[in-house]
């Protein structure tokens, strides 16, 4: 709900008709989660490319912003920001419990 009040063009904006499916949202709060929890651990991309999983998660938002912004609906590009900022809260909200 709170991506509605982004300054978005209305011409790139998803119809409210527009369907999806999918688990994209919760796999992006899985992963924004495991990325905040290890920032720097070494993630291979494409089975072969060392980055970090910060950069990586950096790398996912701003494709997701993109994609919102300039209007490339053939991904649920709300969801999945919507599901990264489920992982953000999460885990500003149980950081304190990690033991490890």
């Amino acid at each position: 709900l709170a991506v509605r009040h982004l300054p978005i063009p209305s011409q790139f904006r998803m119809s409210p008709n527009t369907q999806g499916l999918g688990a994209s949202g919760a796999i992006n709060a899985v992963v924004a989660y495991s990325i905040l929890t290890f920032p720097n651990r070494t993630v291979l991309l494409y089975m072969f490319i060392p980055v970090p999983a910060a950069l990586l998660g950096a790398l996912f938002l701003a494709k997701d912003v993109s994609g919102l912004y300039y209007g490339d609906s053939r991904y649920g590009n709300a969801a999945h920001l919507g599901g990264s900022v489920f992982g953000l809260l999460y885990w500003l909200r149980f950081r304190q419990l990690r033991r490890w």
